[in-house]
């Protein structure tokens, strides 16, 4: 679309309720009579360029916009949905706007408020003639993400009866969490997530993070302080789609209500606690689990076949743990997995051939790292990697795991470093195989991976000549096979593909052989610019909303 000039907006209708100009690339300072429409009832400046101060009836979204909320915003006496995220905005959450009787939809994320959050302005009542009260004002959506609000939730939030989606993540609210929240029967979003809040996740009358009601669809309160158990308590809540309690210090044993209490449940995520003993075996049939992240936690023992009933599960991620179990090649008939990471644990043994033709058909992400796994390097599995075959070809604006609701993530070894990607683009593919006992000969097979970003075969025992199919490899950006025995040089197909000035190797004698030959070792300096665009702005957590225009869809129907 090209820009709309902005003398379209002068002489617009006092009976205007509905104006979007949502991506129409204006900008400029926008005309004040748009804030004086006595009957406007949703105002969209998503995504345009109007680079102002804020002047007493200026507000949008969006917009880069600086100072304060004006005073003159109680005039829209009207207005129904206040939007003013992702903006410089600063200052508190004035008290006016309870005087905003219709307002239903509020999201200040991104922006730069500061001090203590009073919610208490959403549930004043206003007495009219008569005994009954009015009810607290209809707030259904109430987003403040992204700032700087500090100290506690107050417990006058828990008034607002009729609230649906809370999100609070990311800013520097402490101490425990309103036990209240529990009875907000109506709520079927609350995001708690990257704050200081502490104390126990224990029963759901007593506890700092009280269990949320049964209507709760997401409850995400990670990386906070949260320690405790988890109350069997919280598997009453039968609608959950996302439970994520990552990064907290949760403790105990893995509730096996978990595995089967919500045929709804999507995504379950308690990475980084301390949570111990085995995995339940108790996974329901047909659930419509997507996400499995138990990773960084003390889990021991097998996996159990159950997972089997999860035909619909994309990412298993059980790093960091100490399970001790052989290879699990029956995870192979999964049908839609394409995130599996077993690293950091105590698999051991060989990998046996695939019990299914179509093993492992979807795998982008494939980490064994850190392993007591031996015997010849899996070549049987590696043909069997469809997904990492074909490169894709696809332009334009990136495309991610996940389906719009959550957003999965992954650590990766890259260049020696592990590093979290906080989006999985699902253009990514890799194989890590880094500190297990694998030997025998580097497979020819290898250079059908066309699609491969990062190859680790690096401290396992593998001999030989590496193959000249390896420069098939146009998509690989980090690559090492040191601490093995290689014997003879880098082949000149693999040297090419440092042509491009992205790539460049670096080869060590370390005295394998004798002779003039001598083993080599590969390591890797990435260089450029060209072959990690796909990684820019994955390592950061802080910026735009993931489910921002979703649930601005969904507060519209409320159905899911």
């Amino acid at each position: 679309m090209s820009a709309v000039p902005l003398s379209y907006f002068v002489n617009l209708s006092s009976s205007l309720t509905f104006f979007n100009v949502y991506g129409c690339m204006s900008q400029g300072e926008l005309p004040p009579n748009i804030f004086s429409l006595p009957n406007l009832l949703d105002l969209n400046l998503d995504y345009n360029d109007f680079t102002v101060s804020f002047p007493k009836s200026n507000w949008s979204n969006n917009c880069t916009l600086i100072g304060s909320i004006p005073s003159s915003l109680v005039n829209l006496t009207k207005l129904t949905t206040l939007d003013l995220s992702r903006n410089e905005l600063t200052g508190h959450i004035p008290s006016f706007v309870v005087k905003l009787e219709q307002l239903m939809y509020v999201d200040l994320s991104l922006n730069n408020f500061t001090g203590v959050l009073d919610l208490g302005v959403f549930s004043t009542l206003k007495n009219l003639q008569g005994p009954l009260p009015i009810p607290p004002l209809p707030i259904v959506y109430f987003w403040a993400t992204d700032n700087h609000f500090s100290g506690e939730i107050p417990t006058s939030i828990c008034k607002v009866s009729s609230l649906e989606s809370l999100g609070l993540a990311r800013n520097n609210l402490s101490s425990s969490i309103p036990q209240c929240l529990g009875n907000l029967t109506n709520l079927w979003d609350l995001d708690l997530s990257a704050n200081k809040f502490e104390g126990t996740l224990l029963r759901s009358l007593d506890s700092p993070l009280p269990i949320p009601p049964p209507t709760t669809r997401f409850f995400l309160s990670a990386n906070n302080k949260i320690g405790g158990k988890v109350s069997p308590l919280i598997c009453n809540a039968t609608e959950l789609k996302v439970l994520d309690l990552s990064n907290n210090s949760l403790m105990g044993t893995l509730l096996e209500c978990l595995m089967s209490f919500s045929k709804n449940l999507s995504v379950l995520n308690l990475r980084m606690n301390m949570i111990h003993g085995m995995i339940p075996r108790t996974f329901a049939e047909d659930n419509k689990l997507r996400t499995i992240d138990l990773s960084r936690n003390r889990f021991e023992g097998t996996l159990p076949r159950s997972l089997l009933h999860c035909e619909k599960l994309e990412v298993l991620d059980l790093g960091n743990n100490r399970m001790k179990d052989t290879f699990p090649d029956w995870l192979g008939t999964l049908p839609k997995l394409q995130v599996l990471v077993l690293r950091s644990n105590m698999f051991h043994g060989f990998m046996s051939s695939p019990r299914e033709a179509r093993s492992f058909f979807e795998l982008h992400i494939f980490d064994l790292s850190n392993n007591n796994l031996s015997g010849p390097l899996p070549v049987s599995y590696i043909m069997k990697l469809i997904a990492m075959m074909y490169q894709d070809k696809r332009q334009g604006k990136p495309q991610y795991m996940g389906d719009g609701n959550y957003q999965d993530s992954v650590m990766v070894t890259m260049k020696g470093l592990e590093i979290r990607l906080v989006k999985i683009v699902i253009v990514f593919t890799s194989i890590d195989l880094l500190s297990n006992h694998f030997g025998g000969e580097l497979p020819v097979y290898i250079g059908n991976l066309k699609s491969l970003k990062g190859l680790n075969f690096s401290h396992n025992n593998l001999t030989g000549y590496i193959p000249l199919s390896t420069g098939n490899l146009t998509e690989l950006e980090w690559l090492d096979l040191s601490l093995n025995k290689f014997i003879g040089s880098i082949p000149q197909e693999l040297a090419d593909l440092t042509h491009g000035g992205w790539f460049e190797w670096r080869a060590i004698l370390m005295g394998y052989g004798c002779g003039t030959v001598g083993g080599v070792s590969l390591g890797y300096i990435v260089l450029g610019s060209r072959k990690f665009e796909w990684l820019a702005g994955l390592l950061e957590r802080k910026g735009a909303n993931m489910r921002k225009k979703w649930r601005r869809n969904a507060r519209r129907s409320y159905q899911i």
